[in-house]
């Protein structure tokens, strides 16, 4: 007998329950022993509790529990669907989910049937067997023998005449389809003779639309005219900042829109003439009346030109459009004279943005062209179209992010996740960062070292030193594009969980089949474990699944040819290398003015090679 507890109630059950309260288990799982009996009383009086001494049954309490985490995996499952053709008739059976676990929708079924070109498909039969889950096949799809028939249409005209509306009935058999010249036949002996839509006739006929209705023609309302005005593309008022408001009603105030920028031959206002009242006309061919609109005079200042073509005032420069005198002007450069923080808000810019001070923390740059910082970028966000230049350093703090569509240049970077799609150059240190480059990463200054942190590049990785004495792991990896890893990692990720389910499970049957030959095996058991082992078969496939995807992502990550890792100085020992998938680690000795690179079966090294800056840099102004 386990743990064992006295209690009073006042009657047994009422016991039990609070055992099992106090045990965390069902009460089935616990058995009692009566102290002292109770009794009902008479008229309020005399009454006695039960007092009873509850205990754990035989069977220990973590296998118990290790049970229930299994049945809380299993009845949690998401639903899925299973396809049977049989001749000409095709079926679905649905299984529905478990507990919290996604149901199958109709879409999924009708997407795959369209996949397979199906010849007909019951949208109703697929709709109910996800409804109602049936779990026995259900017929979805099936070719029909009708006799033959020509198709015809049906016509809908509504009370106001401003619209008519056509149903195409399919041919039968070998019945003749309807042709473009019989609807539209079709829509004149009803009257309908304006606005018809010959694009919808056309996708009818083109997509066999049958038994739809469908707008086919449509009259126009009267439009009266309107007074000219002049319609501006920024906001000109900058003392009343537009602030946003997130899901949960909280205002960002770094996204004031203080700054609004454009480019040359962009358009930064509309002068919208007075126009015309514009008459209706119903679809039997009756006319609408309507009313005119006034004209007003054009202003505009300097880097602002009119086009009277398009009545539209275009940007002659880029920069930032304001309002002057009353007249529309463009201010050219963007820059920001001191630190991008609560007064600027957050910078999002067609061109090049210039920071002559900080990007603080938790602001965001982003720019079409460079970005350039003359001091600091902080645990913010920063993103460019070309070029990210940073004379000072990179502050992240494990959080901030800049990336380049070409190079990145800072001296320093210190706990950040750097991206570029072609080289990213640090002068001095790069202190625990990711670091991605789709070319190569370079410090080739005189304090140029790699410490801690995963550098990847496609091609080279080339550092003044790489490592520390007593740092932790610095790890480089080259000769695979980094993007590649994304999709791969992803696919692993779902095995892992899947393997982890599937162990949860196992350990549940285990000790489920413990209890198969005792006296205390029951039905409830017995279903239990035919509900853990059902869900163990499907996860089982799904691992099965997974790792024919993480095998085909592999076959699709190639090798960088001449891809190398190289010290100017020296690689100290703990850096771990990967070139082309060949690992190396430097764990006896260090190793001074070496190139590392990919042999056929393991890593190999020769003396430092100087042209591989070159190569770089040339790559970089291409």
């Amino acid at each position: 007998m386990g743990s064992e507890i006295v209690i009073e109630a006042e009657s047994i059950k009422e016991a039990l329950k609070k055992g099992a309260e106090k045990f965390g288990i069902a009460s089935r799982y616990l058995d009692y022993k009566i102290i002292e009996r109770g009794r009902n009383g008479f008229l309020g009086f005399f009454k006695k509790s039960w007092k009873i001494l509850v205990y754990e049954k035989e069977i220990e309490l973590h296998d118990l529990r290790g049970v229930s985490k299994a049945l809380e995996t299993a009845r949690n499952l998401d639903g899925y669907f299973d396809i049977k053709f049989e001749g000409v008739n095709i079926y679905a059976t649905v299984y529905p989910a478990k507990g919290m676990g996604k149901e199958v929708n109709a879409q999924a079924i009708l997407h795959y049937l369209k996949g397979i070109e199906v010849e007909e498909v019951d949208n109703d039969a697929v709709s109910k067997a996800v409804l109602f889950n049936l779990e026995r096949p259900v017929l979805v799809g099936k070719r029909k023998i009708i006799p033959d028939a020509d198709s015809y249409a049906k016509i809908e005209l509504s009370a106001d005449h401003m619209q008519a509306y056509i149903t195409v009935i399919p041919p039968e058999g070998a019945g003749k389809d309807l042709t473009k010249v019989d609807i539209i036949n079709t829509l004149h002996r009803e009257g309908v003779i304006f606005g018809i839509k010959e694009d919808v006739i056309d996708d009818l006929l083109k997509e066999k639309v049958y038994n739809t209705r469908t707008l086919i023609a449509e009259g126009t309302l009267p439009i009266n005219g309107v007074n000219a005005k002049i319609e501006l593309r920024f906001e000109s008022d900058k003392t009343l900042p537009k602030f946003r408001q997130d899901k949960f009603g909280r205002i960002d105030l770094r996204e004031m829109n203080l700054i609004e920028v454009v480019k040359k031959g962009d358009p930064v206002a509309e002068k919208i003439s007075a126009q015309k009242g514009i008459p209706g006309k119903k679809i039997d061919g009756r006319m609408l009346p309507a009313k005119d609109g006034i004209e007003i005079p054009i202003k505009h200042g300097d880097g602002i030109v009119f086009d009277k073509n398009t009545n539209k005032f275009i940007a002659d420069k880029d920069g930032q459009p304001i309002i002057k005198n009353g007249k529309i002007e463009i201010e050219e450069l963007l820059t920001i004279k001191g630190d991008v923080n609560y007064s600027t808000g957050n910078i999002d810019f067609i061109g090049t943005v210039i920071v002559n001070g900080n990007i603080e923390d938790n602001f965001r740059v982003t720019a079409k062209g460079d970005v350039i910082v003359k001091k600091n970028i902080g645990n913010s966000f920063v993103k460019a179209g070309q070029d990210v230049k940073v004379i000072g350093g990179i502050i992240g703090k494990e959080k901030g992010v800049v990336q380049a569509e070409r190079d990145i240049f800072a001296k320093f970077v210190e706990q950040a996740i750097l991206t570029a799609k072609r080289n990213i150059v640090i002068t001095e240190l790069c202190f625990h960062s990711h670091i991605d480059s789709g070319y190569s990463v370079v410090l080739p200054g005189k304090r140029g070292q790699i410490i801690g942190g995963v550098i990847r590049a496609a091609k080279h990785v080339i550092s003044k030193e790489i490592g520390a004495a007593g740092s932790p792991h610095t790890k480089i990896a080259v000769g695979i594009d980094p993007s590649f890893f994304d999709e791969l990692q992803n696919y692993q990720l779902k095995f892992i969980e899947t393997i982890d389910l599937i162990k949860k499970l196992e350990e549940g049957l285990s000790r489920l089949e413990k209890l198969k030959n005792s006296s205390r095996w029951d039905k409830t058991f017995e279903r239990e474990y035919d509900e853990i082992n059902k869900s163990l078969i499907e996860l089982k496939k799904r691992e099965k699944d997974l790792h024919n995807l993480i095998y085909q992502s592999k076959e699709k990550i190639g090798k960088e040819k001449d891809a190398s890792i190289s010290a100017m100085d020296k690689i100290h020992i703990g850096a771990h290398m990967e070139i082309n998938k060949l690992p190396f680690i430097v764990s006896k000795q260090e190793y001074q003015y070496v190139t590392f690179k990919g042999g056929k079966d393991m890593v190999e090294f020769v003396p430092f090679q100087s042209s591989l800056l070159d190569r770089i840099f040339e790559h970089s102004e291409e």
